[in-house]
């Protein structure tokens, strides 16, 4: 009886080793997951921030093509303008001419 107590004892023992290695192992496994939690919350948080920035960069690219659409429009209005004064310039310049002569031949 002696040598079965013993003998029950040391698998005891053994099984108590083996919960305490199962209980360790369980423990570094949290452990772990719980640092690949946090890692997986850092990487989404730094997907949305590149997507938030994606979406400023876009809007701030359609900002600058209606910029430069407006730019476009008003050059083309100046050119048109400018081209108007030449030929009225060419107009007052041909009656001018007339006029001069008109009073040299009086």
């Amino acid at each position: 009886i002696r040598g079965a107590s013993t003998d029950a004892a040391g698998s005891i023992d053994d099984m108590s080793g083996a919960v305490d290695e199962l209980t360790r192992i369980a423990v570094n496994v949290a452990a772990a997951m719980e640092e690949q939690s946090v890692s997986v919350a850092t990487i989404a948080e730094s997907v949305a921030n590149a997507a938030t920035l994606a979406d400023n960069g876009q809007q701030a690219i359609a900002g600058v093509s209606g910029s430069a659409e407006q730019a476009r429009g008003a050059a083309l209005d100046v050119a048109r303008r400018a081209q108007d004064l030449w030929r009225k310039s060419e107009r007052l310049e041909n009656e001018i001419g007339r006029f001069l002569e008109e009073v040299r031949a009086a």
